[in-house]
């Protein structure tokens, strides 16, 4: 299955807890994670953390990380640059953690002349890591801005280990991302593909069960239900599912090619062919003409079945 399918939420996200910015020359700012008792390895956890201020890693804008520690936490120290369209910026950024929470400290500016990143070390000079400083960075996070950057880097992180093939791992952080913004379709999705990539269709058969709410309201998890349905091996169940998602218009031309393949199988040749004439009034698709044309080959009309492919 392709990595391309697994989904990276595209929305803004506010990240900044504490920030400094002088206009557009450079700035300070510090992004706090709390992690409920998680423990990801730094290169997944920098690379959740790094996607919130848009920041690839690993990445060839990104210089080796570093070890270090600093106030009693640990982590890695990483300089970037790149141009982000607006002009060209060097980023230093610190990913620390201690006491169940993860830290993203980065400090940035507009480069002018020769890249020195040296400049970029004094708002680190000024860091203290009082008690009372971290308590308050660690407090639990009442509003949905911030549950939503909670859920954007518990799903960076389940990227960063899908993307490796440790599907295990990757459910692990997509379920958190979801426990903090459980109405979301991406996040869902997104275990759902690790379940699949793992060939365990029952379990991510039971996690869509779990939130059928959130499933009836979306398209995309409802033709994926059906799908893993289909699987499983009922049939029935996924012709009901397909039939009525792509009655609301739904399109995908992967699922709807599931669905001509179930209903051939099920011998409903009338239906196949309205299905699939309806379906290509929403969507003008070459694969889904070729389905229509093997239709009419089937039934013998072999005349409409090649003027259709001349088309």
């Amino acid at each position: 299955m392709p990595v391309s399918r697994i989904a990276s939420s595209s929305r803004t996200v506010p990240v900044a807890d504490f920030g400094v910015v002088n206009g557009r020359n450079a700035g300070f700012y510090v992004i706090p994670l709390q992690l409920g008792g998680h423990k990801p390895r730094i290169e997944a956890l920098t690379a959740g953390l790094l996607a919130l201020v848009n920041i690839n890693y690993p990445g060839d804008e990104t210089a080796p990380p570093k070890n270090i520690l600093h106030g009693g936490l640990a982590g890695c120290q990483l300089d970037c640059e790149r141009d982000d369209g607006t002009g060209r910026r060097q980023y230093r950024a610190q990913i620390l953690q201690g006491n169940d929470v993860a830290y993203l400290f980065v400090s940035w500016k507009l480069v002018k002349d020769a890249p020195n990143y040296e400049d970029l070390d004094e708002p680190f000079r000024h860091l203290q890591f009082s008690e009372p400083t971290l308590a308050a960075l660690a407090a639990p996070y009442p509003r949905k801005t911030e549950k939503e950057r909670q859920g954007f880097v518990f799903n960076e992180i389940g990227l960063f280990f899908y993307r490796a093939k440790q599907y295990d791992q990757s459910i692990v952080y997509f379920n958190a991302a979801l426990d903090w913004l459980n109405d979301s379709g991406i996040y869902l999705e997104n275990i759902v593909q690790a379940y699949d990539a793992l060939g365990k269709s029952t379990e991510a058969l039971a996690c869509l069960e779990a939130h059928a709410a959130l499933v009836a309201q979306n398209q995309g998890l409802r033709a994926e239900q059906a799908h893993l349905q289909e699987q499983a091996g009922q049939t029935d169940r996924a012709l009901t599912n397909y039939a009525a998602v792509f009655s609301e218009g739904y399109i995908n031309d992967d699922r709807f090619g599931d669905y001509f393949k179930l209903m051939g199988q099920a011998r409903e040749r009338t239906n196949v062919l309205a299905e699939v004439q309806k379906y290509l009034k929403r969507r003008d698709s070459p694969a889904i003409r070729l389905l229509e044309a093997s239709v009419y080959k089937q039934a013998g009309e072999f005349a409409r079945a090649i003027d259709l492919l001349k088309s």
